[in-house]
């Protein structure tokens, strides 16, 4: 084919398909229940908790394998070093935790009050 057949099949399928096209009619969904401002404001809460929580227990994690690596490094330099720096990232890890929570409590106490409740 060359390409000017080409360019015009292609438009030909492009032109078919939209002819063929069915509408979609709103009155046809199935009925349900509506979703309300509620809803949404629930599952947001139940996320956030969930990462935070998550985030938690991904810091203790940390230090706790921090602290087993360097009561095991027998006094291998490297092996402190290296429990030292995952204890310092762990602890960092749990304060950015801790102050994303306090961060997301105090916006959620101006707006509505109900947050951590």
């Amino acid at each position: 084919m060359n390409n000017k057949l080409r360019i015009k099949f292609i438009f030909g399928i492009i032109i078919l398909a939209f002819l063929f096209v069915v509408p979609a009619y709103a009155e046809t969904l199935p009925p349900g229940e509506a979703i309300t401002l509620s809803d949404i404001t629930d599952l947001v809460v139940l996320i956030v908790r969930s990462l935070l929580a998550l985030g938690g227990v991904v810091a203790a994690g940390f230090i706790a394998w921090a602290g087993i690596t360097w009561m095991a490094a027998g006094g291998d330099e490297t092996k402190v070093k290296d429990a030292k720096a995952r204890l310092r990232a762990g602890i960092w890890g749990a304060v950015i935790v801790f102050g994303v929570f306090v961060i997301i409590g105090t916006i959620a106490n101006v707006l509505n009050g109900n947050f951590f409740n």
